[in-house]
């Protein structure tokens, strides 16, 4: 599956940390990496659904598909099993199985299906929403019973998984359970870059003449992605590189180091924050004080 993230780094959907950190975290967590791409609102199921087709060119079901499954189709996949792996028969041809999956380059999971029922597998991709509709209305299921989230998702309740069934605890969940800023901070926040006065005032404070960071629609999209993206980071100075790489682009660049502190540069100027009393700190451009603290989450080694 690491192919597919390969593809996206290739194509600039995914900076060179963050290709590093989803393979470091599908390892740890033994998920599946189309799972955290969702989880974290990397890719939404439509765009993942999009990508597949694009790179591997693999046939997706339609809405009306998902509405005529009929019952019979019971009979070809035991219900343990379509539940169990979150797969749909839709056809059997041959000792062929057409089915319904949200990753169809999961060998590991065809190569078991083909093992369990002795029959080779035909996938078709199906986003997370078809899925969850299908097996219900097929076998008759609530939502609850499926193991349609990911790991990621389950810490935060997600769609498909109770979050009693979370029972790995070695990863590091930062708060991601909302983005960054909204759309009325966004707002407030796209100010023009402050002109410096006609006369220098002979005792004016050195801080007001800092250049502001002028937020547009990009960045501000760019930053809010930066609070789920986050969540794949071992540390701290990993989390300041992934914000870096996203954030360069509009002259902004994050640094921490092992003392605790985080260096934010901007046009010209750098401003040292205390990770540890970050909030105290007043110099902290307004539009990055949610990232820093969303850093501040993050171990320190």
């Amino acid at each position: 599956m690491h192919d597919l993230l390969q593809l996206m780094y290739q194509d600039g959907h995914l900076s060179s940390t963050e290709l590093a950190a989803l393979k470091r975290t599908s390892r740890q967590l033994g998920e599946n990496p189309v799972r955290i791409l969702r989880s974290l609102n990397i890719a939404t199921p439509q765009e993942i659904k999009e990508l597949l087709q694009r790179y591997y060119g693999f046939s997706s079901a339609t809405e009306q598909l998902i509405d005529e499954l009929d019952d019979s189709l019971r009979a070809i996949i035991p219900a343990d099993i379509a539940l169990y792996y979150c797969v749909i028969p839709i056809a059997e041809e041959k000792n062929q199985v057409y089915l319904l999956i949200e990753d169809p380059t999961d060998k590991g999971t065809l190569n078991q299906l083909e093992f369990f029922l002795q029959k080779k597998m035909i996938p078709i991709i199906a986003t997370v929403q078809q899925l969850s509709n299908g097996l219900c209305k097929l076998y008759g299921v609530e939502p609850g019973r499926l193991k349609l989230s990911g790991l990621l998702e389950a810490s935060r309740g997600a769609v498909g998984i109770p979050t009693t069934a979370l029972t790995k605890a070695s990863a590091n969940f930062v708060d991601d359970s909302q983005p960054l800023l909204d759309d009325e901070v966004f707002k407030k926040l796209k100010v023009k870059p402050k002109k410096p006065p006609k006369k220098a005032a002979p005792k004016e404070d050195p801080k007001k003449a800092q250049p502001a960071i002028v937020v547009d629609p990009e960045m501000a999209a760019a930053v809010n992605l930066l609070g789920l993206r986050l969540s794949l980071a071992r540390n701290r100075a990993e989390a300041a590189e992934m914000a870096t790489e996203r954030l360069k682009p509009f002259g902004v660049s994050l640094a921490a180091n092992p003392a605790g502190k985080l260096v934010i540069s901007w046009g010209g100027q750098d401003v040292e924050v205390d990770l540890a009393n970050h909030q105290a700190n007043s110099d902290v451009p307004q539009s990055l004080r949610s990232l820093v603290k969303k850093i501040a989450q993050c171990p320190l080694e």
